[in-house]
């Protein structure tokens, strides 16, 4: 559904009884808000990309101003029309290995080889000797931990 955003009209703007609606702004084509039936109001963003629809979601209604998420949405069909892909962008920086992957990987290629002591462990428990150096830490917004130690 087409209408004008505003920030008095937003309040407006009804829940459905089941499912989502997405309430396109009449100003910047492809931006809007989906509202779903549970209350969740997201801004979002639509375009095609090689003939296929692309939906990538800016934030939540309550996180990110009207103006902010319109600027958002203006720059991200900017990089669009230059031929950058948004969603593949936000996928691929999912799919990022985490630290921990990181760790293993660099234990696997180079450490082994040069020193058997080395163990990572993902419990964030180790037994190590005074004379063991030992790094901790943890990833925020999560309970993976991590810790390394070299003898």
């Amino acid at each position: 559904m087409r209408v004008t955003l505003t920030d008095r009209s937003l309040s407006k703007l009804a829940a459905p009884t089941s499912g989502q609606i997405d309430y396109f702004d009449k100003t910047v084509p492809g931006f809007a808000l989906r509202v779903s039936a549970n209350g969740a109001r997201s801004w979002i963003v639509r375009y095609r990309r090689h003939g296929r629809k692309q939906r990538v979601t800016l934030g939540p209604e309550d996180a990110l101003s009207l103006a902010d998420a319109r600027a958002k949405a203006k720059d991200m069909l900017a990089r669009v029309r230059l031929g950058e892909d948004p969603a593949a962008d936000k996928r691929a920086e999912r799919e990022a290995a985490t630290f921990e992957e990181l760790a293993h990987e660099y234990v696997e290629r180079h450490a082994k080889r040069r020193s058997s002591s080395i163990f990572i462990s993902s419990s964030g428990s180790t037994s190590t000797e005074t004379r063991c150096r030992s790094m901790r830490g943890s990833r925020s917004g999560s309970s993976t931990s991590w810790s390394m130690t070299r003898c």
